[in-house]
């Protein structure tokens, strides 16, 4: 090969060597960026069911209420519930304060023992929340041995005045 060919490929083979660095340089950056994408999550979207926590006031509520269940006084219970308050248990529904506590409160409170709630969480905002959980207790039926019953509830709460009322309140 002569002389002058020699020279004239050297700057050809450095422009294909040049370019393939540049390529390869785009693809690292192209997977840097992918990587990034992969392992930077986007926040979740923040909406008005998110759990947050209660008011604290709300809270103090919720917790009376179940010690009021499991201190067994039928008219202190009742007193939690709004004077409109709806229950729904599996086999029927309790329209107002009155009917709760004289055909649901009254003749189950005798029979259940050691009422726990679990995995409470709080919905909603200023004085309309919702209380969703989970619930135990030892069940005594009459002439039976006691068993052990567990399930959800959810629980609309209502302002009125100064405290926390339940307006509604389904148990599964």
């Amino acid at each position: 090969m002569s002389r002058s060919a020699r020279f004239a490929l050297v700057p050809g083979l450095m422009l294909l060597t040049l370019a393939g660095c540049t390529e390869k340089k785009a693809d690292d950056t192209a997977a840097a960026l992918d990587t990034a994408m992969v392992t930077t999550p986007a926040p979740p979207p923040a909406d008005a069911t998110t759990p947050a926590p209660p008011p604290a006031d709300l809270r103090s509520r919720s917790d009376a209420f179940v010690a009021a269940w499991n201190k067994k006084s039928p008219s202190a219970l009742a007193a939690f519930y709004a004077p409109d308050a709806v229950v729904h248990d599996p086999d029927s529904t309790y329209t107002g304060r009155a009917q709760i506590l004289r055909r649901w409160i009254a003749p189950g409170l005798p029979m259940v023992n050691k009422l726990a709630v679990s995995n409470q969480t709080f919905t909603g905002t200023g004085d309309s929340m919702t209380e969703n959980g989970s619930y135990s207790e030892t069940v005594t039926m009459p002439k039976k041995s006691r068993s052990e019953h567990n399930g959800t509830y959810t629980i609309s709460w209502e302002k009125a005045g100064a405290d926390w009322m339940v307006k509604e309140m389904t148990v599964r």
